[in-house]
């Protein structure tokens, strides 16, 4: 797998893992500027921005290392989009983890970011 970094003057600041299948998976922060009151709160906005009308979603409890956050899925066509997101427990930066590939790839390509969820670690800023 390849990781590039995101663009810093964009919406990604983080890294943008290339997967074996095509898929892809971001990984990044972001200022809770829209002050959801929780992970699942700002998982439900996040499904409604999807450009394709999908009776597949899904919005449920989850862990990304240490945090607690909410995943989201939403089957749009024959893609699958799958979002993690966390929120630090004092407040600061919400964490995104986002997987976008195709349903004959969706089991394997969950794997590994069922695997980068649970390695996710804060590094304390020195």
């Amino acid at each position: 797998m390849k990781g590039m970094a995101g663009d810093e003057s964009g919406p990604e600041r983080g890294v943008r893992i290339l997967l074996p299948s095509g898929g892809k998976i971001v990984v990044f922060g972001e200022p809770n500027s829209l002050e959801w009151k929780s992970p699942k709160e700002g998982m439900r906005y996040e499904l409604t921005l999807a450009a394709c009308a999908s009776n597949g979603q899904e919005v449920k409890q989850a862990s990304i290392g240490r945090l607690s956050g909410a995943k989201g899925s939403l089957v749009c066509g024959d893609r699958v989009l799958k979002v993690l997101l966390a929120f630090r427990t004092k407040g600061g930066p919400i964490y995104w983890l986002r997987l976008d590939t195709v349903h004959t790839h969706e089991s394997e390509d969950d794997a590994i970011l069922e695997s980068i969820a649970a390695s996710f670690k804060l590094i304390r800023w020195e």
